[in-house]
């Protein structure tokens, strides 16, 4: 099974993003805001340069099987950086400088889009941390972690059915798609700390 491999392939670099995504504070319930604006910052600048790319490289057919425009996450980050209150044009700004995408095709927009999803699935668990963190009392909403609401589980299902159906000589180009995924996110996340 792809998602198999993918997990496997990329369990390296699944480690190091948490660690740049403060996981273990997250868990430990010990986040701090500024922490929460890295991460945040991080999310929308991935999505803002590669959702769109990696959704239109989904066919038609598997576009319509994964419902991917309730798959856009863009709107609900912009909405977090209100609460959060950062300005999002002054961030992308910043970022104008990373405009080095790759072409996707369908193969290893599955891949990233792997990723992404897979970013997704923790929301609920996030969101249920986040609210017993004392540094995030009130005026958060936290629309990226909760996008899916019920049908969290659903969409994920979905996803890996979509993506399991990829023929076997695609897999390796997907499984590029994940580690490009991966590598970019990390990238991005460390250019945040920075800024």
């Amino acid at each position: 099974m792809l998602q198999q491999k993918l997990k496997e392939a990329t369990s390296t670099q699944h480690d190091q993003l948490e660690e740049l995504m403060f996981v273990k504070n997250i868990m430990g319930k010990t986040l701090n805001q500024d922490q929460y604006r890295q991460i945040l910052t991080t999310n929308y600048i991935t999505h803002l340069l590669y959702e769109d790319a990696i959704h239109k490289a989904i066919n038609a057919e598997n576009a319509k099987a994964l419902d991917i425009d309730k798959r856009y996450k863009l709107n609900a980050l912009e909405l977090d950086l209100q609460d959060a209150n950062i300005g999002a044009s002054s961030i992308s700004e910043k970022f104008h400088l990373l405009n080095n995408i790759i072409e996707f095709d369908e193969a290893t927009a599955l891949g990233a889009m792997y990723v992404l999803e897979g970013a997704t699935m923790g929301g609920a668990v996030i969101i249920k941390q986040l609210n017993l963190n004392p540094n995030f009392s009130t005026g958060y909403k936290f629309n990226y972690y909760g996008i899916y609401k019920d049908n969290l589980m659903p969409n994920w299902k979905n996803f890996v059915a979509v993506l399991n159906e990829l023929p076997e000589d695609q897999h390796p180009k997907a499984i590029n798609g994940a580690l490009y995924m991966f590598e970019a996110i990390a990238k991005i996340a460390e250019k945040v700390k920075n800024i």
